[in-house]
């Protein structure tokens, strides 16, 4: 056996490389993951439609509810996600950034990312921080001028001008507080694709997730093992 960093000869019973410290994959790691991918695969029938090649196997699904909301032609509320042995497909409202804003596309958006490209996952929060900045600038300009008021100088003129900016100090911080999400984003090589985190258990996530990088793991592995995989100096 060979170490897949520093090339160093190692033994069968070696577990971390010797000399970088690398760990050495067991021969049956692959087998344990398939069995594992295959163990959580799902098996929805109609799903087929959506795939590219009919071959591919659908091993896991965000938003299984709303995937078969719509096979069962119930329309599409929200949005699901479906990652296949070799690409993930998404379809269904999502969100996209531009211009360092979060849009929400129509039911009828979708895409198509290959599975290598997917760089990973993450869950954050998105909120319109300018908002934010704004409420506390209104809010001190009002503290101002109700200190201009009670000081006496044109008391009913700085009075209004308080009022109306606290107003608008509240207004500003609703529609913080409003666009605040929580967010599940799927990353690949040119962009990600990003659903509310509410429209999902937590469990069901993490199910995918699992899915998701057990199906890469295995296509990288498969690649490597191929004659144009791996490095070829070797």
């Amino acid at each position: 056996m060979i170490c897949e960093k520093c090339g160093e000869e190692l033994g069968n019973s070696f577990r971390y490389c010797r000399v970088c410290g690398t760990p050495v994959p067991s021969a049956d790691s692959s087998d344990d993951k398939k069995a594992l991918l295959l163990a959580g695969a799902e098996n929805i029938a109609g799903a087929e439609k959506f795939f590219i090649d009919p071959n591919e196997r659908l091993v896991g699904v965000l938003g299984k509810d709303y995937l078969l909301g719509y096979l069962g032609g119930k329309g599409l509320r929200r949005g699901f996600v479906a990652v296949t042995d070799r690409r993930v497909y998404q379809k269904g409202k999502a969100y996209v950034q531009r211009a360092g804003r979060m849009s929400l596309l129509r039911a009828k958006g979708s895409a198509v990312i290959d599975l290598a490209d997917v760089t990973g996952t993450r869950i954050f929060s998105s909120s319109n921080l300018p908002r934010l900045i704004l409420c506390v600038l209104f809010f001190v300009a009002a503290a101002g001028a109700g200190v201009i008021a009670f000081a006496g100088y044109n008391t009913r003129l700085f009075c209004y001008i308080a009022g109306v900016l606290l107003l608008l100090s509240a207004v500003c911080l609703l529609g913080y507080l409003v666009s605040r999400r929580g967010l599940i984003t799927i990353t690949y090589k040119s962009g990600g694709v990003s659903l509310d985190r509410k429209w999902f258990r937590k469990e069901e996530f993490y199910e995918f997730q699992r899915q998701l990088y057990l199906a890469k793991d295995i296509l990288i592995e498969g690649y490597m093992n191929t004659p144009y995989g791996g490095d070829s100096r070797r």
